[in-house]
C-alpha cells in the first residue's frame, strides 16, 4: 500500500532503494519490461534523461524479487 506522505512517481535512484537493489539492477528490470519506467526530456542513446516510476509498480516489483529462503524453480529434464 502506498504511504500518502510519499511521492507517486519517484526516481530510479529511489525505487533501487524500495527494491533494496543497485541502480543497474533497477535499469535492468526497466530494460528486461519487468518494471514500468519513462524517461524524461529528449530521447536519444545516452541523453541521460531522468527516469521514473510510479511507486506502486515499484512495490509490486518488490513482492516479486524472490529471496534467498525462496525454493529455486523445478529443473526441466
Amino acid at each position: 500500500m502506498v504511504s500518502p506522505d510519499l511521492p507517486r512517481n519517484i526516481s530510479l535512484q529511489a525505487a533501487a532503494q524500495v527494491l533494496s537493489v543497485s541502480e543497474k539492477t533497477a535499469r535492468r528490470f526497466i530494460a528486461s519490461g519487468e518494471l514500468p519506467g519513462y524517461g524524461l526530456g529528449k530521447r536519444g542513446a545516452g541523453s541521460g534523461r531522468p527516469i521514473r516510476l510510479r511507486l506502486e509498480d515499484a512495490e509490486a516489483q518488490l513482492r516479486r524479487i524472490p529471496t534467498a529462503g525462496d525454493d529455486p524453480p523445478a529443473k526441466h529434464r
